[in-house]
């Protein structure tokens, strides 16, 4: 197998003087439907369109997505400095051009003093260019170096060299056959995988052009000070060999203390301080004397009432492949706060002689405790749930991979984080360096943005009240990230507390929700990660956010601006919902709503159209609101209903007016019907459809003569 790093090719350092810094980004937008505006006019003057004096365009891409609508994409320079995540995208349909958006830095500024000179290049293949940057409730441009370091993309400030950008970037390349095998999964049942098959080992990777991913173990480096830092495939990840059985997968699900006679073992005299009583913790070691596994503690563990009661239940649903160590130990072990522990009790289970689906039992005069062991496996979740989202973008949106070009997907189970329990017991050391494994239960997707070729995904393993939080749900929202991340316009979001971080995080749940909708509408509900929930809860609640503390209308509280972004996109996952199942009521704001909803599918490809080629790199969510607007002209032409349930939609979640009620609309199948009565007609420039000899514009409204 031959893995590679890809690193992107850099233009030419160019000699230059710095212009001014913090140049502010404007988000811009213009209508040209009924000008009758050709795609080759609007590409030869790209720059009139808008105030960008002194700065050029260059084409950058040109696509075109699965129903049709053209997507040219032009590259701003200020001279002859590229400004990342800077572009104006002519939409265009049938040659004509339906709008022109984007991100664009602002006319220079230099009345407040001579330009900077930039300093010292970092490397000799570093490009100098400007980058957009959060600076005092701003979105602003500064000069910068943007070069690679070992297997990071950076950015340093030309003019104070900090670093104020780092994107990592890792490939992986691979080229095995394949072949079908049946798989238990923890939360879809029995599933159909394609497996790869190298040297007659079946491993969770597939190569198959459109199902290109594969899942590792991020053993035995699972975690560095920060997820960024991830080490290149050879230093630790593994594969996974399947052994072609549902059943051959197996591990410890769970760990129960049922008793634990602490007093005999020991004797305490605090009189009621906190370490009267102990902690209870599991520690898993491999064949080796190697931990695979540390718990998180359960505090304070009373046997006779006030705290934590017996049984005691810690949670290993994820464990990855245990018991394919010929001895594996479990061991249940007491801590006190005076930092001392004591193994009380352990378990020997061997490859051999443990059966799928066992309840074992260790027993003595102090404790007792018994290792559940199951015979699904996460790892399954993560490799079949990613085909089937890999089949969703493909079947639905034509869009292969999350590039639209073929890209690998790679999965890592074993989220990395610095976090670590039990520093003694939970050190990895490789060469020089000492990593930390931790089982903190969490997914990500590196939002990064770069001409490269794998994406890569993380999932964690789980804690004490929840599962692996493999399901279809997080899978597809991790992968969504990916794709707003490398769509041809650029990425759409940060993941920092700011509003394009919540637009990031929201089109990533409501893909996802999109996504179970399309593959389980038999099980379907609005409540976003019930599957790995313990207690029967859920993590975000699409129908009503204020189950779990998040906003569902702008700018009203709990809504915070700077807050959480994965709370702050309930405000849009609402704005999803009602757009999909209709709804009325009284918002946040105190203003009456009553929305006709028009289907999950609608409103999945609506979401899909904007976030991957109409919302602008890093906008907010007045731009994301404009947009969704503008690909309902375009995707669903002279459909007024559609156009004011998205309108009615968004005004419902606090962002905008209400759809005007005063319309004769004009429906699209009268207008599709090609009765001669209804037709389109270009007149003094711009086009209206003229319907029994009366006149309206493309919304449907009737213009008065």
């Amino acid at each position: 197998m031959k893995r590679i790093v890809l690193l992107l090719s850099l233009f030419t350092i160019i000699a230059f003087s710095a212009s001014a810094e913090n140049v502010e980004k404007e988000f811009v937008n213009k209508d040209f439907r009924n000008e009758a505006l050709s795609v080759s006019t609007a590409q030869k003057n790209i720059g009139s369109y808008f105030n960008t004096t002194g700065t050029t365009f260059k084409l950058d891409k040109d696509v075109t997505d699965n129903e049709g609508i053209r997507h040219t994409v032009y590259q701003q320079y200020d001279g002859n400095t590229k400004v990342d995540h800077a572009v104006l995208v002519i939409h265009s349909k049938n040659g004509w051009v339906e709008n022109i958006n984007g991100a664009i830095k602002k006319q220079n500024d230099t009345s407040n003093g001579s330009p900077k000179k930039a300093i010292a290049a970092p490397t000799p293949d570093a490009e100098l260019v400007y980058i957009d940057v959060e600076e005092s409730g701003k979105r602003v441009y500064k000069l910068a170096y943007k070069f690679f370091q070992d297997s990071d993309l950076k950015y340093m400030d030309a003019s104070t060299g900090d670093i104020i950008r780092s994107e990592s970037m890792i490939a992986y390349d691979s080229t095995p056959i394949s072949k079908e095998f049946t798989a238990k999964s923890l939360y879809s049942g029995n599933v159909k995988i394609t497996c790869d098959v190298v040297n007659g080992n079946a491993l969770l990777q597939s190569t198959t052009v459109g199902n290109r991913v594969s899942i590792k173990n991020f053993y035995p480096i699972v975690a560095l000070t920060d997820y960024h830092d991830i080490i290149p495939h050879d230093a630790g990840s593994v594969d996974f060999v399947f052994e072609g059985k549902y059943f051959t997968m197996r591990s410890i699900n769970s760990v129960e203390v049922t008793n634990y006679n602490y007093k005999e073992v020991y004797n305490d005299n605090t009189n009621g301080k906190d370490d009267k009583y102990p902690d209870l913790f599991v520690l898993i070691l491999g064949q080796n004397g190697d931990t695979l596994h540390i718990s998180d503690y359960k505090n304070n563990i009373d046997i006779d009432g006030g705290r934590h009661q017996f049984p005691v239940t810690f949670r290993i649903s994820s464990l990855v492949d245990v018991l394919k160590n010929e001895i594996c130990t479990v061991k249940v072990c007491s801590r006190y706060n005076n930092g001392t522990y004591t193994v009380i009790g352990e378990m020997e289970l061997k490859k051999n002689v443990v059966m799928d689906n066992a309840k074992l039992t260790y027993s003595d005069n102090n404790i007792e405790f018994s290792c559940y062991i199951a015979n699904y496996h996460p790892a399954i979740d993560v490799f079949y749930g990613t085909q089937k989202v890999l089949e969703y973008y493909r079947t639905v949106f034509n869009y292969n991979s999350f590039d639209n070009n073929g890209a690998f997907v790679q999965a890592y189970l074993h989220r990395p984080s610095s976090v670590s329990t039990i520093q003694t017991e939970n050190e990895y050391k490789t060469n020089t360096k000492t990593y930390t494994k931790n089982f903190y239960n969490n997914a990500i997707a590196p939002n990064y943005y770069a001409d490269v070729r794998v994406g890569h995904m993380f999932f964690g393993i789980g804690s004490n009240d929840q599962n692996s939080r493999v399901g279809l749900n997080a899978i597809c929202h991790e992968y969504t990230h990916l794709v707003t991340a490398y769509r041809p316009v650029g990425p759409i979001g940060s993941t920092g507390k700011s509003e394009d971080g919540a637009i990031n995080e929201s089109c990533s749940d409501m893909m996802a929700k999109a996504i179970e909708h399309y593959f389980k509408p038999e099980t379907f509900t609005w409540k976003y990660g019930t599957e790995h929930k313990t207690d029967g809860t859920w993590t975000r609640d699409f129908e009503d956010p204020s189950t779990k503390g998040h906003p569902d209308t702008y700018g009203v509280a709990p809504w915070k601006a700077d807050g959480d972004q994965h709370a702050t996109a309930g405000v849009m996952n609402h704005w999803f919902y009602l757009l999909s199942d209709g709804g009325s009521g009284v918002n946040g704001k105190g203003d009456s709503y009553n929305v006709e909803g028009i289907g999950v599918e609608d409103v999945a490809n609506i979401v899909f159209h904007t976030a991957v080629y109409y919302q602008p790199p890093y906008g907010y969510f007045k731009e994301f609101r404009e947009q969704t607007l503008e690909v309902v002209k375009t995707y669903y032409p002279n459909d007024a209903q559609k156009l004011k349930a998205v309108t009615n939609a968004w005004h419902a979640v606090g962002l905008g007016e209400q759809y005007p009620e005063d319309v004769t609309a004009v429906s699209a199948s009268e207008v599709e019907s090609l009765d001669s009565n209804v037709r389109k007609e270009l007149i003094n420039g711009r086009i209206y459809i003229i319907k029994n000899g009366e006149r309206y514009d493309l919304t449907g409204k009737r213009i008065e003569k």
